[in-house]
């Protein structure tokens, strides 16, 4: 842990930078999640904010808990570029996950 803080203070991190490192450091020596909101870090979900930000040409971050998985995806450029990198990820995830026709789609606003 030590060697995060020193990390952090080298980079001038901030306190987000520094809890990142704090997960990275407990899943190297295997320690737990304390709770079960927080962060689970691993090798695979760095390998898959690299792969996929490589994709899309934005940047992804990706963060899992014991109870949620979360993608936040930044894609920036003209209305043209955003809206074409949309319709590709939508078709993608639509692809891989279905919906069925039948079932109504609610939306955080709708909520």
């Amino acid at each position: 842990m030590i060697e995060a803080l020193r990390q952090v203070l080298r980079e001038g991190g901030s306190v987000r930078r520094a809890e990142e490192l704090s997960r990275e450091y407990k899943a190297k020596v295997g320690a737990k999640p304390a709770a079960a909101t927080e962060r689970v870090h691993s090798d695979e979900l760095t390998v898959v904010e690299k792969r996929l930000s490589a994709r899309i040409g934005g940047k992804v971050k990706v963060t899992q808990s014991m109870r949620e998985l979360r993608f936040i995806i930044v894609v920036k450029g003209n209305m043209d570029h955003t809206s074409s990198a949309l319709r590709k990820l939508s078709d993608g995830l639509e692809k891989e996950f279905p919906v069925d026709s039948t079932a109504e789609v609610k939306f955080e606003e709708d909520k």
